[in-house]
């Protein structure tokens, strides 16, 4: 299933979930041709596995313990 985007001059909330975390859900804020910004929402206990490609530099800011296998 394809993120919707934000539209141009939207203003996205990017506030920290809170207490509103258990329900929240990943979600795409922009998209161009050389770059793609989108808030992962990884629950607790999921195995995440990063990949590795030359056409991409992923940053990754987290809240929490991460581990990636």
């Amino acid at each position: 299933m394809a993120l919707k985007h934000a539209a141009p001059g939207q203003v996205v909330d990017l506030r920290s979930f809170g207490s509103r975390l258990a329900a929240a859900r990943t979600s795409a804020i922009v998209r161009m041709p050389s770059f793609e910004a989108v808030r992962l929402v990884v629950p607790a206990g999921t195995e995440f596995h990063r990949t590795r490609s030359p056409a991409r530099s992923p940053s990754i800011a987290s809240r929490g313990t991460p581990s990636s296998g």
